[in-house]
């Protein structure tokens, strides 16, 4: 359920900080990494979505 809930987040456009957090990762790359795995696959459309990054 945590996964899914965080591809919910990602669509949803929440910030990658809390992200990371609902997942438990220490490193905003581990989340960009795992968001890449979900469909996120292009490193722009993350940055677009989570200029935190």
């Amino acid at each position: 359920m945590k996964h899914t809930g965080a591809v919910v987040l990602a669509e949803k456009g929440e910030k990658i900080i809390n992200i990371r957090d609902h997942l438990g990762h220490t490193s905003i790359s581990t989340t960009e990494a795992y968001l890449k795995r979900h469909g996120f696959q292009d490193s722009e459309i993350i940055r677009k979505h989570f200029p935190e990054i």
